[in-house]
């Protein structure tokens, strides 16, 4: 007999008296360099009748590396609390260094390629995403120097 090895919540699974709408996804680049940083802003709006808090989570998906890389991999989160009808805008500050791998040859690496950024409130529900490209030689990194990316909410 098959049994599904589907979890039973997804990571980042939680539940509230309200509802919310994350929308409007934009990054400040398109193309970026291997040392460069890319911002990511989503509005965050509550849509249910009473105050609550969402947890914003931001997942990437390294396409084009010449290694298997994971599906999602979790970048960044920010807890925003919000009035009924209230929208914030939560803005990333993605670090493209903090996205180095290990090649084949076990060198720490960002390599040229598509990196999809895919924001929402749990690993399962991500309603929106974009996309920019790494562009230029790999980057060889001696250590990993970020392992945080820095999160703003504003009006």
């Amino acid at each position: 007999m098959e049994e599904s090895n589907t979890p039973l919540l997804p990571f980042g699974f939680g539940l509230s008296y309200t509802t919310f709408a994350i929308t409007n996804l934009v990054l400040d680049k398109d193309v970026v360099k291997a040392q460069g940083n890319v911002q990511a802003t989503v509005e965050v709006t509550n849509t249910g009748a009473v105050a609550g808090d969402e947890v914003v989570q931001l997942y990437t998906r390294t396409d084009g590396a010449t290694v298997t890389r994971p599906v999602k991999e979790l970048r960044g989160f920010k807890r925003v609390t919000l009035k009924p009808g209230e929208t914030k805008r939560v803005t990333f500050t993605l670090s493209v260094p903090q996205m180095a791998y290990y090649d084949l040859k076990m060198n720490l690496v960002v390599e040229p390629g598509t990196v999809r950024v895919m924001v929402g409130n749990s690993s399962q529900d991500l309603p929106v995403e974009a996309t920019f490209r790494i562009e230029g030689p790999t980057l060889k990194l001696r250590k990993r120097k970020v392992f945080f990316n820095k999160v703003k909410v504003g009006k």
